[in-house]
């Protein structure tokens, strides 16, 4: 099932997050980011994330 995810969800899902956008980023795909991408600014790229998934101006 697909749900959304809340703050809580994001920051306890960060450490996988991280490595799929760094898995994308080392595998080619243009996501906006230039490989390699280290592991603490691909975490830090989705922690930016959590006052405006809060906010209810960004769903995941």
């Amino acid at each position: 099932m697909i749900a959304p995810m809340d703050p809580a969800g994001l920051v306890s899902a960060v450490e996988d997050l991280a490595e799929l956008l760094r898995d994308a980023t080392d595998g080619g795909s243009s996501v906006g980011f230039l490989a390699p991408l280290p592991p603490a600014d691909a975490k830090a790229w989705w922690l930016a994330l959590v006052p405006a998934v809060a906010a209810g101006e960004v769903r995941l």
